[in-house]
């Protein structure tokens, strides 16, 4: 235990005991340096993961809107020729319709027109045959009177005979 009383050695000890003393200061230092830095990493680290997150996010939302947009397109699409057919089918089947009406009247026209023509000749045949027996009439009374005029001619001949005869008779008698 003599070392404890020299002055030299206990200086050195006590100036090693400083330096221990200041290095562990400082790794403790360092070490808090250390946690310090690690947790702002750490941090970061977070950080940098929350947004490549949220990016990924964005993007599968933005490519799930994408996807959608071109879906609607695509309906839209489907609706505009779905209207176009519809649209053209009507049109089809108006002018269908239209034709059918026209085939129809000119038809009924026809059968108009046949109908006329039939009573234009039924009329004609009537009025013939009203003017045959018109004619008929005519000759007839005609020959009434033909024979009317005969037989008045017949009896002016019969009384003029009569009425010779009659003179006749009388002169026969005077004489």
């Amino acid at each position: 235990g003599g070392w404890r009383q020299d002055p030299a050695l206990q200086a050195e000890l006590q100036g090693a005991e400083e330096e221990l003393r200041r290095q562990e200061s400082e790794l403790k230092q360092a070490r808090a340096h250390a946690a310090q830095e690690e947790e702002l990493m750490r941090r970061e680290l977070l950080r940098m993961t929350a947004l490549a997150e949220q990016e990924n996010t964005r993007r599968r939302l933005l490519a799930g809107q994408q996807a959608a947009q071109r879906k609607a397109l695509e309906l839209e699409t489907k609706r505009m020729e779905m209207e176009a057919k519809r649209r053209h089918f009507e049109q089809e089947q108006k002018e269908e319709a239209e034709l059918a009406v026209r085939q129809m009247q000119l038809e009924s026209e026809r059968q108009m027109h046949e109908l006329d023509q039939q009573r234009k000749a039924i009329e004609m045949q009537r009025q013939a045959q009203q003017q045959a027996a018109l004619q008929k009439q005519k000759q007839m009374e005609m020959e009434m009177q033909h024979q009317q005029m005969q037989a008045t001619l017949k009896q002016q001949q019969q009384q003029q005979e009569h009425a010779a005869h009659l003179q006749q008779q009388q002169q026969q008698q005077q004489q």
